[in-house]
This record gives C-alpha cells, sequence and structure tokens, in this order.
C-alpha cells in the first residue's frame, strides 16, 4: 500500500468516525471549527501545538492533518446532501 493510500484511508477512516459529530450544525460551525483546525495545525506545524502532552509533534501535525481533511469530506456530504434533497 502508498503513502497516499494509508493517508487518505486515515483521512476517510477519521471523517466515518466523526460523519455525524456536526450534521446537525449550521454552517458557520462548521465555518469556525474548521478554521480552529486548521489554526491549530498551523501552530503544530510550528511545533507550538500538540493534542496531547505525550504525543510526538509530527504525530499532532498527522492527526490534525487528517481533522481538517476529514471536516473537508463531511462538509462536502452534507453539501451534496443538501443539493440532492433541494432536487428530489
Amino acid at each position: 500500500m502508498s503513502t497516499v493510500d494509508r493517508a487518505a484511508g486515515l483521512i476517510w477512516n477519521f471523517a466515518e468516525e466523526h460523519r455525524e459529530t456536526w450534521q446537525d450544525k449550521g454552517k458557520w460551525h462548521w465555518y469556525f471549527g474548521l478554521v480552529e483546525e486548521v489554526l491549530e495545525l498551523g501552530l503544530a506545524l510550528l511545533g507550538i501545538h500538540k493534542h496531547n502532552r505525550w504525543e510526538r509533534p509530527d504525530e499532532t501535525v498527522q492527526h490534525k492533518l487528517a481533522q481538517v481533511g476529514s471536516i473537508a469530506i463531511n462538509w462536502l456530504r452534507r453539501s451534496v446532501n443538501d443539493a440532492n434533497t433541494k432536487t428530489d
């Protein structure tokens, strides 16, 4: 399995685990949640933020990237579902 496949799998699994987390929230909640995770990713890249105190900095970056990717996937799912609901 390639590195890209493993990375995509990590993001997909994270998205599946959190598929229902924000489903009942509005677009502003999604927007600010995504912005918060991107900010934390930036801080992790600078070595300032850790997801938990036992994590190595590279693990925090991977975790934050997976969170950002999974939010994007789930937001896209929601947008597609909303568009399909309006056209049905």
